[in-house]
């Protein structure tokens, strides 16, 4: 099995920059890895860790999933990132059901079994 202890910023980071969701918000001139670092920084583990966001990292219902406008003011607009991330959900659950997607079954049960302690 593959540990992914200490792995939780590599793994969101590499989640949202082949997200195509994160990568349509990006602007032309800013780096998708650094915003990916930022929303994983400033969002993800201040949330996770204390409750708040940091920066100027705000929450909303309306537009983009994402909006980097400058510096460290970011929106998230939850409503449609939850619409996103449902579709890439169901999108999943079809690609584990699908005939050839033996080896994400394979990996799903061993991530299973380790969550349940089997």
């Amino acid at each position: 099995m593959v540990d992914h202890k200490r792995k939780s910023r590599e793994l969101f980071t590499k989640l949202l920059t082949g997200w195509d969701v994160f990568t349509n918000c990006v602007p032309r001139d800013r780096d998708p890895q650094t915003l990916a670092g930022q929303v994983y920084h400033d969002y993800r583990c201040g949330l996770f860790h204390s409750g708040s966001t940091k920066c100027t990292f705000r929450v909303g219902v309306s537009g983009a999933a994402f909006a980097f406008n400058g510096g460290d003011d970011v929106k998230i607009n939850w409503t449609e990132l939850h619409k996103s991330l449902k579709r890439a959900f169901a999108l999943h659950l079809d690609e584990l059901q699908a005939p050839d997607g033996k080896d994400l079954r394979r990996n799903f049960k061993i991530k299973m079994d380790a969550i349940c302690g089997a």
